[in-house]
């Protein structure tokens, strides 16, 4: 029955998930090759359509040009040019410099041919995934409405949701007790793989957060020189004043205090954090939202270190519980990056002692149902299926917390670290 299992999850990750891979990508770069106009366009009276990837990755041409940089006039210059008349709207470059490196080998190429190399590279990430070794559930992930949308849109969960799984799997393969040796020569490939999540700096918090407390800090402080140093070489284009204006951009993404140009495109009825559970669901305000989400989460993350540190959280629950803290607690995670639960599948998957199969199927249960029933998505859709969106927020909140749970209850069957 083993042997049986096992080449049914390599037939999946060999065959039936690269097939279909390439008709999701065949269609989503064809609907991109087809457009007059790529990534903008007018809608209505008044109204624009702005894909991710595309503003993205126009701002970081203009900003090799010499022409851009976080302040609102460069953004809104930008978007101008690029739909060929005056907008007083723009999508933010919300991302670090980090990303700025990132997209550099992109800029050479027309727009839509960078979207498709980025869409490529996606499809790489949801293949690797889907490896055998982590679970048949991390294929039904990749390939469902959340990584559909990742796809469209250009977002960046997959890669980033693989790098993070990437500086998981030591932990994951050998929790507390890997080789000094081994733990050296893969101390810069996890260095290089956190500086590129530092291009979404909570993203890169998370995943530090793990690492810190798992006690591996060779990578976290390679990750930081590599992180000072490619940040000062951009300052000079930059411009001395970047850093006021990234901090402004970054500690206002939300509706009442973000500048008009960028408050539009802040949607907390596609979350699913706290963020959104306070202000859509309790009636708070959104700045006010905001910051007690930063402030838990910061208080949570810390909590996780101390533990991990002191050697009373083992490394594979400190991965679970800074995922889940992240997608509950970070008040800047989109409906796209619930794809981040691929790690809680991972962690059940893989951990060791082996998790009971009661909770295994409930963790499968719980994230599928996440994924395909209740995405984010759900809240732009018109008529019956769009009603879904009052009890969305509140079931995949509710959802997440019992992934907490299931993570608990795991943890208490793994033996400390000594």
């Amino acid at each position: 029955m083993t042997g049986t299992g096992a080449a049914a999850r390599r037939l999946l990750h060999d065959a039936v998930v690269p097939a279909l891979l390439v008709l999701i990508l065949w269609r989503v770069l064809g609907d991109a090759f087809s457009q007059e106009q790529f990534g903008i366009r007018f809608i209505g009276e008044g109204g624009i359509r702005i894909k991710d990837f595309a503003s993205h990755l126009t701002f970081a041409k203009a900003f090799w040009l010499g022409k851009a940089g976080y302040d609102v006039e460069s953004h809104l210059r930008i978007t101008s040019q690029w739909a060929g008349r005056s907008v007083g709207v723009a999508l933010p470059f919300g991302y670090s410099p980090t990303m700025l490196w990132i997209l550099a080998p992109l800029c050479v190429l027309p727009t839509v041919w960078g979207f498709a190399l980025w869409t490529l590279a996606g499809g790489l990430a949801a293949w690797w995934m889907s490896r055998p070794r982590w679970s048949l559930g991390a294929a039904a992930a990749v390939l469902s409405p959340v990584a559909m949308g990742c796809f469209a849109l250009g977002q960046t969960a997959l890669v980033t949701t693989a790098g993070l799984l990437m500086l998981m799997s030591q932990d994951l393969d050998d929790p507390g007790r890997t080789a000094p040796d081994r733990r050296a020569a893969s101390a810069w490939r996890d260095a290089i793989v956190l500086w590129a999540l530092t291009a979404k700096p909570p993203l890169a918090l998370t995943g530090a957060t793990a690492l810190l407390a798992g006690r591996r800090f060779r990578p976290l402080v390679l990750a930081l020189g590599l992180t000072v140093l490619s940040t000062v070489a951009l300052t000079p284009a930059l411009g001395i004043g970047w850093m006021r204006e990234y901090a402004h951009l970054a500690t206002h993404y939300e509706r009442e205090t973000a500048d008009p140009a960028f408050a539009w495109s802040f949607v907390p009825g596609t979350m699913s954090n706290l963020r959104a559970l306070l202000h859509v669901a309790l009636g708070m305000s959104d700045s006010a939202a905001s910051h007690w989400s930063s402030g838990l989460w910061l208080l949570v993350l810390a909590g996780i270190v101390a533990t991990g540190i002191g050697r009373v959280l083992p490394a594979q629950a400190s991965w679970g519980f800074a995922a889940l803290a992240y997608l509950l607690l970070c008040p800047h995670v989109s409906w796209t990056e619930e794809l981040l639960l691929v790690l809680i599948l991972a962690l059940v998957a893989r951990t060791t002692p082996p998790a009971a199969a009661a909770v295994r199927w409930a963790v499968l249960g719980l994230i599928l149902v996440s994924l395909y029933l209740l995405p984010g998505v759900l809240y732009q859709l018109p008529d019956v299926v769009g009603r879904l969106a009052a009890f969305r927020l509140p079931a995949v909140f509710a959802t997440q917390v019992l992934l907490v749970g299931l993570v608990w209850a795991q943890w208490l069957s793994v033996p400390r670290r000594q």
